[in-house]
């Protein structure tokens, strides 16, 4: 049997309700808003992931191109840049200059001239003459290798000559004539000779 209800239980029925329900939606809306957060904080971590990896790659690039620029523990030094400015020199095909601590270098000269060698005539190269930063000295290098010096007196006046050409930090390219003499108990012994323009 059904009961009728008084108004002021109607009332009381219908704020339960509404209750109820503006729980639920709090309930929901927390819900949803925890959720974004997540997203949110998402976003941000892939952002900032993204965002880390050109300073990576800059910094890698940069670490690489630092190295480069090392020296092999073997002596072998950095090959000529293409930038660096080379001044062609050309002498009479007498190779009247002698370089000087060639001893020093003997197992760079072995390799570039081949270590047994029978031929005594002497074997041709390309050489540079390159600028010591620290001192007055002109380095000899051959395929990338120090071979010796120019002697002392040579050096000065090389240097002047450069710089009355205007190219006082070039490096000097010319031909060099690398020969052995083989000695008692397998003693070898490198002379290394340029093709450089007449003294003055």
């Amino acid at each position: 049997m059904s009961q009728t209800m008084t108004p002021a239980q109607d009332r009381n029925t219908a704020t339960g309700i509404f209750w109820q329900k503006r729980h639920v939606v709090r309930r929901y809306d927390r819900t949803a808003t925890e959720a974004h957060g997540a997203e949110g904080k998402m976003d941000i971590f892939v952002a900032l992931v993204f965002a880390g990896l050109p300073l990576a790659w800059v910094l890698h690039k940069f670490a690489s191109a630092a190295l480069a620029g090392i020296p092999h523990k073997t002596g072998a030094r950095r090959a000529i840049s293409p930038g660096d400015p080379t001044v062609r020199l050309h002498g009479g095909g007498t190779y009247d200059f002698a370089i000087v601590g060639t001893s020093r270098y003997r197992s760079a000269l072995e390799r570039i001239y081949g270590a047994g060698s029978p031929d005594h005539a002497g074997k041709e190269v390309d050489a540079v003459l390159v600028l010591e930063k620290t001192n007055q000295a002109v380095r000899v290098e051959v395929e990338g290798h120090t071979v010796g010096h120019l002697p002392a007196d040579l050096a000065g006046e090389y240097r002047r000559r450069l710089a009355e050409g205007g190219h006082v930090n070039a490096r000097g390219a010319c031909r060099a004539r690398i020969t052995v003499r083989y000695g008692a108990v397998d003693y070898v012994d490198f002379a290394v000779r340029l093709d450089l323009p007449p003294k003055r």
